[in-house]
């Protein structure tokens, strides 16, 4: 089974409490576009929105951030040309 991304993670938890996006905007203070956002993987809130939302959600902040660094692992370069090539040492 595949890993959960980041906006999976928070989305389940979410539903998992019976939360909308705009009762979670309001309990995290934060914005329902960023939880849309987050949920749709189109945005990773800035570290403090991220932890008051992981915190709303009883979720360990690590899950999301390990989620959020092997979902970013996964995904091309978005800017035009860029290749990722390791650090060699």
């Amino acid at each position: 089974m595949a890993e959960l991304t980041p906006g999976q993670t928070v989305r389940r938890a979410r539903e998992q409490l019976g939360h909308t996006r705009d009762h979670l905007a309001v309990l995290a203070d934060v914005s329902s576009s960023m939880v849309a956002r987050l949920e749709l993987r189109d945005h990773i809130p800035n570290v403090l929105a991220l932890g008051r939302i992981v915190r709303v959600l009883n979720l360990d902040i690590s899950d999301v951030v390990a989620a959020v660094a092997a979902d970013e692992a996964e995904r091309p370069d978005r800017r035009r040309g860029a290749r990722r090539t390791p650090i060699s040492a």
